[in-house]
């Protein structure tokens, strides 16, 4: 009989189960059951049986209340009593129980007889993968072995070449070594000097930045002081240069036009960008006919003040004056636009446009000008004058 617990398998190259049986050693294993004289794992259902029919011989019918034999743990404790006549119908439970497991048995060693074809192939299919595995793994470690044994090669070669480069070594190389040791030492001196250096100068950087600091806080105070005096400096001189310009308009009105334009060109020295003293001098030129650097001085002070009616009016004035009257209408016109009290201007207007035969306009501008200032005594004299002209040249007409 074989032991199916001693028996062992192993598979071939072509991955077939290869059994290896071993006999039953029968008594001498722990699970032989001796009742039956057989195998207590494979017939375990028997030994029941058989250790209850032995119960069943051991006592005869009605005789209840016998003591079972010592040393039958199966049952009942030694002590124990019984009736034999009940043992019946567990024993033929107990052989149905077996009938069934034996059945099952059988079906089990079925299925696995239907798995192990499977498991063959599965087997043989794992193993030939295993040796294409095998191939590869012998041919990556053939290339390596390969490298290494170069790599081992040119080591040898090299500790070769250095062994006889070491052999020949002059002596003064030693010489050079205690040098460079030397050297080295004193490297290592100037290094520690230069880190101490590297410490100073850092406090050094430091003072310097906060000097820096100090510096650029001065820096600033000073440019806020001379940013003060300059603007002060500039009140200063624009306060003087408006006192000179009102001294040079009460002298320009006494008729002393050559000091009013001292006073003027000094105002203007103090401060460049006076307006109001550049139309100022304008004035004083003109009144000692001077026309060309009054014009000149009328420009400029449009030029600083492009909206200054004062220099417009003054300038168309100056062009009446020499005779070039359509220019003195474009003045008087922008001074009209621009002035504040435009009766003046329009004024001008109204005889520049008469002096132009453009009568129609010059009627206009009187007007406007007699409205802007119902005092303007000038225009309304002008146009009163126009109107008696016009009357009489149209009385003469019709005699």
């Amino acid at each position: 009989m074989i032991c199916p617990i001693l028996s062992q398998s192993s598979r071939d190259n072509d991955g077939s189960t290869i059994w290896d049986h071993h006999e039953c050693i029968e008594n001498s294993c722990t699970f032989w059951a001796e009742e039956i004289h057989d195998c207590g794992i494979r017939a375990s259902g028997l030994v029941i049986i058989a250790r209850a029919r032995a119960a069943l011989a051991a006592g005869a019918p009605g005789e209840e209340g016998r003591s079972m034999p010592a040393g039958e743990p199966l049952f009942a404790p030694p002590t124990a009593t019984f009736d034999a006549s009940s043992l019946a119908p567990i024993v033929a439970a107990v052989d149905k129980t077996n009938s069934a497991m034996r059945e099952t048995g059988l079906k089990l060693l079925e299925g696995v007889a239907a798995l192990e074809e499977p498991l063959r192939a599965t087997g043989m299919e794992l193993g030939g993968r295993l040796e294409s595995l095998n191939a590869a793994v012998l041919s990556v470690t053939t290339t390596v072995e390969g490298r290494v044994s170069r790599l081992e090669e040119g080591i040898e070669s090299m500790k070769k070449t250095f062994e006889e480069v070491t052999a020949k070594r002059p002596d003064y190389l030693t010489e050079i070594d205690e040098s460079l040791s030397s050297l080295t030492r004193r490297l290592g001196g100037i290094m520690d000097r230069f880190t101490s250096l590297s410490q100073s100068l850092e406090t050094v950087s430091s003072q310097v930045a906060g000097l820096r600091e100090t510096h650029e806080d001065l820096s600033s105070s000073l440019a806020e002081e001379s940013e003060r005096r300059r603007q002060d400096e500039q009140h200063r001189k624009r306060d003087e240069a408006m006192a000179l310009n009102s001294r040079g308009v009460a002298l320009f009105h006494r008729g002393a036009a050559q000091a009013a334009e001292a006073a003027f060109r000094s105002a203007l020295e103090l401060d460049p960008s006076f307006a109001e003293a550049q139309n100022n001098l304008g004035l004083a030129l003109s009144k000692q006919g001077r026309d060309a650097e009054a014009e000149a001085s009328f420009q400029r002070a449009l030029e600083l003040d492009p909206s200054m009616a004062e220099a417009m009016n003054n300038l168309g004035f100056l062009f009446h004056q020499g005779m070039q009257f359509d220019k003195a209408v474009e003045m008087f016109r922008k001074s009209a636009m621009n002035g504040q009290d435009s009766s003046l201007a329009y004024t001008n207007l109204g005889n520049a446009c008469y002096k132009l035969g453009k009568y129609s306009e010059a009627v206009d501008a009187w007007k406007k000008a007699i409205e802007h200032n119902a005092l303007n005594e000038n225009a309304a004299r002008a146009l009163r004058m126009f109107q008696q002209e016009h009357s009489e040249q149209e009385h003469s007409g019709q005699v």
